[in-house]
């Protein structure tokens, strides 16, 4: 698949998905989320987590950085993470939207 393919070609081999439980105001955590380097994603949910995200780097102490620093964020009440062992599906093109030329 171009995505798994896509990150073995950037050297990134580690991603973690990240499900935050927010308090107060959730702009300000998401404008912090945003400005984060190695947040590949990131979205507003409706359901268990107020926040999703992917986090991705090469080297597992980069990682565990860039969690800590998520967990440490004004307004995060709770981070939930698991590691992405296999990327089975990962396309953004806008043919499903019927937005495609």
């Amino acid at each position: 698949m171009s995505a798994i393919a896509a990150r073995a070609a950037e050297g990134r081999q580690l991603a973690v998905g990240v499900g935050l439980n927010l308090s107060g105001a959730a702009a300000e955590v998401h404008e912090q989320i945003r400005a984060m380097p190695a947040v590949e994603f990131a979205a507003a949910t409706v359901g268990r987590f107020d926040l999703v995200a992917t986090v991705d780097s090469h080297r597992s102490n980069s990682l565990l950085a860039d969690l800590e620093r998520i967990r440490a964020l004004p307004g995060v009440r709770r981070a939930t993470t698991w590691l992405h062992l296999d990327v089975v599906k990962e396309d953004y093109s806008r043919k499903h939207w019927g937005l495609a030329e």
